[in-house]
């Protein structure tokens, strides 16, 4: 896609440009977050343009796209088990075995 400067005012940007602008990034194929990390940005410096009296569009209507919610995944008992006796498994000197048991509860309690 072949981008066209031209001037453009601050004072003229309209809600319309925005939505070009938010659908050019989907064209480049960046993730939603990434378009709303844009949004936001161009929304903070909106911000301090009010706060400078430079009238512009108003942040109110630069609303972020809605993201899917995080999913969290969780290790197994075993999974943690595993991982804290792998020193008992693999290492063989005594004492970098129970150095690394001591290291590997520590992580895991805190």
């Amino acid at each position: 896609m072949q981008v066209i400067e031209k001037k453009i005012y601050i004072e003229d940007i309209e809600a319309m440009e925005i939505s070009r602008f938010r659908s050019f990034l989907h064209s480049e194929n960046l993730s939603k977050k990434t378009i709303n990390y844009h949004v936001i940005s161009i929304r903070s410096f909106f911000k301090y343009l009010q706060k400078h009296d430079i009238k512009t569009l108003p942040i109110e209507k630069l609303e972020l796209s809605k993201l899917e919610p995080r999913t969290i995944d969780f290790l197994s008992q075993d999974d943690i088990n595993n991982i804290l006796y792998m020193p008992e498994k693999f290492e063989r000197n005594e004492i970098k075995k129970y150095r690394d048991l001591v290291i590997l509860n520590i992580l895991y309690g805190s």
